[in-house]
């Protein structure tokens, strides 16, 4: 059995959540029915946005950056960050309706700006060692004395990095975001997004990590013309972690109250149980189903989807996983 084989079985049958697509479920019942339940029993799959594909396109650059720290001179570093972006932009489509790239999504725009944030961060980065280029974990969240009984979960996701910091050898994650619009203000609100809080929290439950309580916020934008880039370090406490705890078992058990509620109803009942969050429709453009929602469901509709098969994990899968869970803690390591 290969590694990757190992993760598709410790997945296998087992109740998964992440970061996104709780936020996905939470932001709109209705998305959250078509992409994780869907007509029929079959997801749907949301292909993803160029916006999307063009930070996974950075994240590839960085993670080819850091493996290669403290072993090559660091414009070697630089010349693999470039490679791997430019593979793996390769594999994406980013022309518009017209067959045109936008200025924003070109090629020559990634890597410039690769470049650029690179030298922006040359002698702070000298003081990051990376212990892993790019991280995965699976994590059992199951009831604690003096919580409510609940069925146990998993949750799943990637952090963008691990280091230790040369002058206190503290240990930080970093979580790498590419936005649109002022990098300034994404950092200000990753500070208090779940995500990092909740990345630090399950970090926390490996014993290489279980020290953890700071992360990196790192912000990169993404434009036709202007360089921005925007990084601070930001520290939880156990009042945010217990809290992102007690929020996530929340989210999950109001999840899987809609689906105990929408067995053995007919569709229309099921969309009903499932509502719609109509101020959601255009947040980060249309909304992959709002023909569903506007025109109904059927047949030749339903052809325009693929059946989505999601796994953070396993469609793009990190180096290196950290699972968690019935009490015992593994590594699966992939080789690339």
């Amino acid at each position: 059995m290969t590694d990757y084989e190992r993760l598709e079985s410790f997945f296998a049958g087992k109740e998964w959540y992440d970061y996104s697509g709780l936020n996905l479920r939470d932001s709109c019942h209705r998305k959250g029915f078509f992409a994780k339940i869907g007509p029929e029993g079959k997801p749907l799959d949301q292909r993803m946005g160029p916006g999307a594909n063009f930070g996974t396109c950075f994240h590839h650059g960085l993670a080819a950056y850091y493996t290669g720290w403290g072993r090559l001179d660091e414009q070697t570093r630089r010349h693999m960050a470039i490679r791997a972006f430019s593979t793996q932009y390769a594999e994406f489509d980013f022309s518009d309706r017209r067959g045109i790239v936008p200025t924003n999504h070109t090629l020559q725009r990634g890597l410039d700006i690769l470049d650029a944030y690179c030298s922006q961060y040359i002698d702070e980065d000298q003081m990051l060692k990376p212990i892993e280029a790019e991280l995965g974990f699976a994590v059992e969240i199951s009831p604690e004395v003096g919580e409510d009984d609940f069925l146990p979960f998993l949750f799943v996701g990637s952090v963008d990095g691990i280091f230790d910091r040369s002058y206190d050898s503290k240990r930080l994650p970093r979580e790498t975001k590419t936005t649109g619009s002022g990098a300034e203000a994404r950092l200000r609100q990753l500070n208090f997004d779940r995500q990092p809080v909740g990345y630090v929290t399950c970090l926390r439950m490996f014993p290489d990590c279980a020290n953890v309580d700071t992360f990196i916020g790192d912000v990169v934008l993404i434009a036709a013309q202007k360089m921005e880039f925007a990084r601070d370090y930001f520290t939880t406490n156990e009042n945010q972690r217990r809290s992102w705890r007690r929020q996530t078992i929340n989210k999950v058990e109001r999840w899987r109250g809609l689906i105990a509620r929408a067995q053995g109803k007919t569709i229309n009942e099921q969309l009903d149980i499932f509502d719609q969050n109509t101020s959601d429709c255009f947040d980060y453009g249309k909304c992959p189903f709002y023909d569903l929602c506007d025109f109904g469901i059927s047949r030749e509709a339903l052809l325009e989807f693929e059946v989505s098969t999601w796994n953070p994990l396993l469609k793009r899968p990190p180096a290196k996983t950290l699972v968690q869970a019935e009490g015992q803690i593994d590594s699966i390591t992939l080789a690339r």
